[in-house]
Parts: C-alpha cells; sequence; structure tokens
C-alpha cells in the first residue's frame, strides 16, 4: 500500500469511514489501496482537505500535482 493512502486510512480509521466521507463505495477505495486503480485528481483534492493537508494531493497523485519550482 502507498505510504500517503495508507496514512489517509489510518487518518479516517478504516477503508470504510474513507469511502463514506468520499462519497465513494468501499470497493473503489480498496482498489486504490491495492493498486488496481489511481486515486482520482477529485479524490486527491477533497482528501487534502478533509485531512487539512495532513496528506496532500502531490502526495497522492505525485504524476498529477508534481509542481515545478
Amino acid at each position: 500500500m502507498h505510504k500517503a493512502l495508507q496514512s489517509v486510512v489510518d487518518f479516517f480509521g478504516s477503508q470504510a469511514s474513507l469511502a463514506r466521507e468520499l462519497g465513494v463505495k468501499r470497493s473503489t477505495v480498496n482498489s486504490w489501496v491495492h493498486g488496481r486503480n489511481k486515486i482520482p485528481p477529485e479524490a486527491a483534492i477533497k482528501i487534502e482537505k478533509l485531512t487539512n493537508s495532513k496528506v496532500n494531493r502531490k502526495e497522492l497523485r505525485p504524476d498529477l500535482f508534481d509542481t515545478i519550482s
């Protein structure tokens, strides 16, 4: 499991709790956890807001949000 994603699951207490917060099915979160699917950019942004930036979008999707300084 991706370290940032594990932090999010830990923050919410379970995959099911995270799924409820995001308005998705638990199976969707499970597919992210096991690498079958990537977290959509909208979900990464929402996670960043819900965790008060403890886990940010760049950690969850560096392929999309990696900014050049």
